[in-house]
Formats: C-alpha cells, sequence, structure tokens
C-alpha cells in the first residue's frame, strides 16, 4: 500500500475514534515501542527508553509506559509529531556498499567529533543505517550497512564465520617463514585467529602487498597480525565480505545499494532468514 493511500485511511480517524482492527489469516506484528522508535530513525532505543519514563510518548492519545507494545494501526505522538504504524512491507533487505576512506569512523556517532561513516551516506525516511561488522580508522574499502537489525545482530554473533578480504602493505620483503607461521598458528593475545589465506601479491621495491582472507573481525586484526611478525604495516584496504566485492570503480567515499539477489544471498551466508513480519513508522 502507498504511503498517500496510508495517510488517507489515518485521517478518516480522529482522536475520539478508535483504530478499527481487521481480522487477516497474515501474523499480527508487535513490537515493544522503544524498538520501533529506535528502528524509525527517533533515537538510541535508551533515550527512548528514557522518553517513555518521562511520559513524553503518547500511544492511541494515552502517556505510554515501559513495556508497552504496538501494532500496525497504532498511533504514536512524540515531540508534538504523530505517527501512525504501519508493516514494513520491503521486498527486500536493504545493503549499501560505502568505500570508506582513511579517517572516517565506522559508528553511528562519535563522541570526539570524528567524522562517521553514517553523516556521508543517504538519508532515509523512517529507517537509519546499521553498520555490518567495523573497519579501522585507518583502514579504508569496503563498508557494509543495512536498515535489517537482525542481520545486523548476526555479524556479532562468535558464529558467524563470514570471510573477509584484504589488501594491505608492509614494508620489506615478508619471507616463506613469515608466511607459513601466519597461516598455521596465527594468534592474538593467547586466542587463535581464523586467519584461512595470505599470499603475496606483488613486490615493489622496499614493499610488499599482501592479500589476505579472515573469517573475524576483530579491531585492527590485521595490522596486529603483521605487526606481530616484527612488519611496519602501511595502507590495509578490505575489498570483499563474504560474497559481496568492492566495485574497482567506486570511488573513495562513494556507496551503491547491493541488488537483492546479493543481500538475500548474503543474508543466508550469515542465516539471518526471519520471516517474522516487522513494524516501522509512518508521518501522519
Amino acid at each position: 500500500m502507498s504511503a498517500p493511500i496510508l495517510r488517507s485511511l489515518y485521517n478518516l480517524f480522529s482522536s475520539n475514534c478508535p483504530i478499527q482492527k481487521f481480522e487477516t489469516d497474515a501474523p499480527i506484528a508487535k513490537s515493544r515501542l522503544q524498538t520501533v522508535l529506535a528502528n524509525a530513525g527517533l533515537g538510541a532505543r535508551r533515550m527512548m527508553e528514557r522518553r517513555i519514563e518521562c511520559g513524553n510518548v503518547r500511544v492511541n492519545s494515552r502517556v505510554a509506559i515501559i513495556g508497552s507494545s504496538v501494532c500496525a494501526g497504532d498511533r504514536i505522538e512524540i515531540d508534538s509529531k504523530l505517527f501512525l504504524v504501519v508493516n514494513d512491507v520491503s521486498e527486500a533487505t536493504k545493503i549499501l556498499i560505502y568505500n570508506k576512506p582513511e579517517g572516517v569512523i565506522t559508528s553511528l556517532k562519535d563522541p570526539e567529533g570524528r567524522p562517521t561513516v553514517i553523516e556521508q551516506l543517504p538519508e532515509l525516511g523512517g529507517e537509519r543505517w546499521l553498520p555490518l561488522g567495523f573497519l579501522d580508522i585507518k583502514s579504508s574499502g569496503l563498508t557494509l550497512l543495512t536498515t535489517d537489525r537482525a542481520l545486523a545482530n548476526a555479524i556479532t554473533n562468535p558464529s558467524a564465520m563470514i570471510d573477509r578480504e584484504y589488501i594491505c602493505r608492509v614494508r620489506g620483503i615478508v619471507d616463506d617463514a613469515q608466511l607459513k607461521d601466519l597461516i598455521s598458528g596465527a594468534s592474538l593475545e593467547g586466542s587463535p585467529v581464523h586467519l584461512r589465506d595470505i599470499k603475496v601479491l606483488n613486490v615493489n621495491g622496499a614493499h610488499t602487498w599482501l592479500r589476505m582472507t579472515l573469517m573475524s573481525d576483530q579491531c585492527r586484526m590485521v595490522r596486529r597480525l603483521l605487526r606481530d611478525q616484527g612488519l611496519i604495516v602501511g595502507p590495509v584496504k578490505r575489498v570483499r565480505f563474504g560474497n559481496i566485492e568492492l566495485r574497482r570503480g567506486l570511488l573513495r567515499g562513494q556507496s551503491e545499494m547491493v541488488d537483492s539477489e546479493t543481500a538475500n544471498s548474503f543474508r543466508a551466508l550469515l542465516g539471518a532468514i526471519d520471516s517474522k513480519p516487522k513494524l516501522t513508522l509512518l508521518a501522519a
């Protein structure tokens, strides 16, 4: 159903008239009020919880309380703005590729005021971008973001073994013994690292270019692994994340949407297939 039709339906109801519920064979989606507000980009979930506790949110003209659930057809009032809760009928998970430059934080916000990936992305009506994994501030390349919270949560699961491919430059020559040590016994702080592959791409003067494939995404993992071998690490660039690759023509600071077929395949790799209906907000 289009947004204009939904708005017209909303205008048929006055504040003194209850929302009519229609019987349907489809499952009725219910979500916590603070979750729906946060997912709509109105603020972090904890912030929304505080707003609810302070009596700043109304549902169907009544002051909301913590723990309240909402479903499609409910009306929410916050900051003198009215929203209608509707079913999210998006045909496919939205995944965005962003070619992150060095010096940008992979985060929703930064207390130090440094630029974040969120500030560089196209705005969404009623939704917000969530990072899929992280890329440290000194590294560049493929950064994925999604509107799907279930997918974002799946990335953080320790069982989510999905490979990430990096190209990096180190000073000097990397010998066979160092490569063997890395591939056979890579570890950080006593814990094994799932380093799937490492290859020398090119030796250019005083530098060696490497291609590394890892199955996890710990902070600065590539740099830390190479430094443990006594290597001085230069640029690090991520070029692949699972089945999604960084297109050569996508310049630093640019972004593009992943096609629906690739997005669904990526979700399947993570086991993040979720058939539950979802809720979102429509400005009234």
